[in-house]
């Protein structure tokens, strides 16, 4: 775009469209695997011994259309999807909700999240999330962190994060990439960069609340023209709270 090689930078979360399809062409096959925990457990062994086989295919040849596609949708689906679709199994036991929901769940979920942001390998591999399925559990059983997770903006953030995932790149590429190739001697001072950053993330919210209100809400379900006068309205009150 205009010369500028980077660009491509600019919009970068349409790479996950492809896995995202042929994940949602896959669910009539995962149906009958969702029915049981241990039938679920097959299906996540099954798909790590496919990983595992795979990896065995010399990389420099194109053995079939979209091999590595279909690599990347298995290894996400034994390291990431695979927690998710347990965790759906187990939030549904009395027992496992009140663990999750006890005195202590909260102090050991938030000492599992800080040792594996700063001592498990920063891969999408089997520890990190391993790790990960803790405190992912205990917040799915419903369990508040002490009331946190409850709060009003913390809600809000949780209701534009898609908004935020879509349009983040776009403000962070348009504005870091020119400034780092200026003053990239600038961003090397720790203090300067956390202040752009701090900037840039009151921006990326600022502008994915827009985003969500006028794109995303119109589309999730027939609404009366009340309510949506009345959730257009919300805008610059949301904007407060954020900038609060």
């Amino acid at each position: 775009l205009n010369g500028f090689a980077e660009t491509n930078r600019l919009w970068v979360v349409t790479w996950s469209l492809r896995l995202e399809i042929v994940f949602y062409l896959l669910i009539p096959f995962v149906l009958w695997f969702s029915k049981t925990i241990w039938k679920t457990l097959l299906f996540i062994a099954l798909c790590c011994m496919l990983l595992k086989a795979s990896l065995f295919v010399e990389p420099n040849h194109w053995h079939f259309p979209f091999f590595y596609l279909l690599q990347a949708v298995v290894r996400y689906i034994c390291f990431s999807f695979s927690v998710g679709i347990v965790t759906a199994h187990l939030v549904r036991i009395e027992a496992v909700r009140r663990l999750a929901r006890s005195a202590w769940a909260a102090p050991v979920a938030l000492a599992v999240l800080l040792g594996t942001l700063f001592f498990a390998p920063p891969e999408h591999g089997p520890v990190e999330s391993l790790l990960l399925a803790v405190p992912f559990i205990a917040i799915a059983a419903k369990n508040s962190f002490w009331g946190c997770l409850r709060s009003r903006s913390l809600l809000f953030l949780g209701q534009i994060s898609y908004s935020v995932y879509l349009v983040h790149c776009l403000i962070l590429g348009a504005i870091l990439l020119p400034f780092y190739l200026r003053h990239s001697h600038a961003l090397a001072n720790p203090l300067t960069y956390w202040g752009v950053a701090a900037v840039l993330s009151t921006l990326v919210i600022f502008v994915s609340t827009l985003w969500h209100r006028t794109l995303e809400m119109p589309f999730m379900g027939k609404k009366s023209r009340e309510e949506r006068r009345l959730r257009q309205s919300a805008v610059a009150s949301d904007l407060v709270d954020v900038a609060i």
